[in-house]
């Protein structure tokens, strides 16, 4: 029961930072409601209310992002970021490492921001030497969390009482760096590196179907948000300003 109510908690809760996000950065109250409106209630719901992982993390996402975008200007959205925001959404982040390995995704999220800075600012010393110890921190607050839920403390649990005394001993438990987390997608996942070139021919309209979907939603980003194709692939390095209507 009370786990039932902490999610329902976390569910509602991140209706609300939704609400909040989407108005700060997009300045659409409405668009800003129904999106609240659309994650607080859909056919995913009772999955949200069990007792899961995923909506931790996604409170916890849409937490830090709050929390990085914080008094930001549009006309400049990369560069207005405060660098004092971002090392605190990457707390927040690094707490979502520990509850979902994928919380280490965010340090390339933040850590282009960083880039940018330094790009923009590359003729100043002091600005750049900056940025760079605030990115060698944000690597610190994501490789600790991350190196703990998914390196020492599941070897310590459970290898270190087995490996002396048992032949019971997973195989992830003798490689040189022992991660129960790269273990799990692949044995019980079959997710890797290029998977699909390692699937049967019969499981491979899965993979298809999900890159037909990727392709299709990324074409609309950039035909909806005018995106240039090689600022994109640049990370939007070589722009100093991002203009909106």
């Amino acid at each position: 029961m009370i786990g039932q109510l902490y999610q329902f908690v976390i569910e509602w809760s991140t209706g609300v930072l939704i609400y909040i996000l989407t108005n700060r950065l997009l300045l659409k109250e409405n668009l800003a409601y129904t999106a609240a409106l659309l994650w607080s209630f859909n056919h995913s719901l009772a999955y949200h209310l069990t007792i899961q992982t995923e909506t931790t993390f996604t409170f916890l996402s849409v937490l830090g992002m709050t929390v990085m975008y914080w008094r930001i200007d549009h006309t400049n959205i990369a560069g207005s970021l405060k660098s004092k925001n971002i090392i605190a959404a990457a707390y927040v982040f690094g707490v979502n490492a520990l509850c979902r390995a994928q919380g280490l995704l965010f340090l390339g999220f933040q850590g282009m921001v960083f880039v940018k800075k330094i790009f923009e600012n590359r003729d100043l010393f002091f600005k750049i030497f900056k940025y760079v110890f605030y990115s060698l921190c944000l690597i610190l607050i994501y490789v600790l969390p991350y190196g703990t839920v998914t390196y020492w403390k599941p070897y310590v649990m459970h290898c270190e009482p087995k490996i002396d005394r048992t032949d019971a001993v997973s195989a992830w438990c003798e490689e040189k760096l022992p991660n129960i987390f790269t273990y799990i997608q692949f044995v019980y996942w079959d997710n890797r590196l290029f998977g699909f070139l390692y699937r049967k021919i019969s499981n491979l309209h899965i993979s298809w179907l999900m890159n037909i979907i990727v392709i299709y939603v990324i074409t609309k980003l950039f035909k909806g948000l005018g995106w240039n194709l090689t600022t994109f692939g640049l990370f939007g390095l070589g722009e100093s300003k991002i203009t909106r209507d």
